[in-house]
């Protein structure tokens, strides 16, 4: 069941949230289209990771409330255009803080309250970082490649 809150000043939180950290939350609160909307399609977990995509001023500030992340699904084999595949660490080459491989599904990014997000469990790579912004900058119709 999804928490309730009491008042808005109940939802702020003063925990600091950086692009590309990995945080925990309960499944039942992220959407996952199309597969939402197919009956009996997808089945709830009792938490899911999500990646934060969002990179401004307010990811660190108490008064706002609200964050933009997108989740991460194991389920890899439908890998499109707006998917950022993520790799586990391999011995000593440090990659993605991830546990098995994964893809953040970005063209599913949304808002998430930031007090929703109950454990942060690591941070992507730099460079998964860069992928994610230039796919971000790409549904808003900036292609970095042909910039003059």
């Amino acid at each position: 069941m999804v928490r309730t809150y009491n008042a808005r000043d109940d939802l702020k939180d003063s925990r600091e949230f950086s692009f590309g950290d990995i945080w925990k939350l309960r499944d039942e609160l992220i959407t996952l289209l199309p597969t939402d909307r197919i009956d009996g399609k997808r089945k709830l977990y009792p938490s899911r990771t999500v990646v934060v995509v969002q990179n401004c001023l307010e990811n660190n500030d108490e008064e706002s409330l609200i964050i933009e992340v997108a989740p991460l699904t194991t389920t890899t084999r439908f890998l499109q255009k707006f998917d950022v595949l993520l790799h586990p660490n391999e011995g000593e080459k440090e990659r993605d803080n991830v546990k098995e491989e994964c893809m953040a599904q970005i063209h599913l990014s949304q808002p998430m309250l930031k007090k929703d997000m109950y454990e942060k469990v690591g941070e992507i790579s730099t460079e998964k970082k860069e992928e994610i912004a230039a796919i971000k900058l790409n549904l808003l119709g900036i292609d970095i490649d042909n910039l003059e």
